[in-house]
């Protein structure tokens, strides 16, 4: 379920540029994308998921959401 909305905030988020933290538990757990996008002033959505799956499976579920100037 969260990993549903974290992917539908990702869609609804539009900018020229975005700051996108992909990735798996790590990521999921310690990235503070609030704090990312305090900072820099520049949109942060953490869509890392918390599941048991590697990055063969988590990029291609996440390549909607890319934009041109994304990072």
């Amino acid at each position: 379920m969260m990993y549903e909305q974290k992917m539908a905030i990702a869609k609804e988020v539009q900018a020229p540029q975005r700051i996108l933290i992909v990735g798996g538990s790590g990521a999921h757990y310690t990235v503070d994308a609030k704090l990312i996008q305090q900072k820099l002033g520049i949109p942060s959505i953490n869509i890392a998921t918390d599941e048991p799956i590697g990055l063969d499976v988590i990029l291609p579920s996440v390549a909607d959401v890319i934009k041109k100037g994304d990072m």
